[in-house]
């Protein structure tokens, strides 16, 4: 709107200046040209007004502009979007409970947010579970020295195995 706003003023100026001898058609081209940062150099102010008007105008119609570019980026990213569950229905709790067990945790709900936000897609989230999954060697839901140990000591024992496996193979 500031920027739609800016538009006008300029071509409302410049074909108001007579000495400009701007048409409202050139005036508003002139305008979006030079406030786009275009600048063909076709139509330019010819007076001293005109050039005067043109320097304190444009210095903040641009940074009118810059904020429209900025305004359509996030559009396009997404990254102001903002999804919050404001009611919650059956449908919608059977979407989030991944796990089928009527209620859905905080793991379940974060799945849910990040897979409608399109950060991350649900078979990326399902990579990490299985990674995660892997790592966890008793069990337990959570990631201890223990687990970090037994990740270890496979590690170890299948690079063994795979070093006795390449001594023992015929040549």
């Amino acid at each position: 709107a500031i920027f739609a706003l800016f538009l006008l003023v300029g071509a409302l100026v410049f074909s108001a200046i007579e000495e400009e001898e701007k048409t409202p058609v050139e005036a508003l081209y002139m305008a979006v040209v030079s406030l786009t940062t275009v600048g063909f150099g076709d139509v330019t102010p010819i007076t001293e007004r005109g050039r005067m008007f043109c320097s304190v105008w444009m210095l903040f119609g641009v940074a009118a502009m810059g904020n429209v570019v900025g305004e359509v980026a996030n559009a396009m990213s997404g990254s102001k979007r903002r999804y919050r569950v404001t009611h919650l229905s059956g449908d919608l709790l059977s979407e989030m409970d991944h796990s089928q067990d009527g209620k859905v945790d905080r793991h379940e709900f974060l799945k849910h947010v990040l897979v409608m936000e399109g950060l991350v897609s649900a078979a990326f989230l399902d990579e990490v579970d299985a990674n995660f999954d892997a790592l966890d060697a008793d069990h337990s839901g959570e990631l201890t020295q223990d687990d970090i140990n037994i990740f270890t000591a496979k590690l170890r024992g299948s690079k063994s195995e795979m070093a006795a496996t390449r001594t023992t193979l015929p040549s």
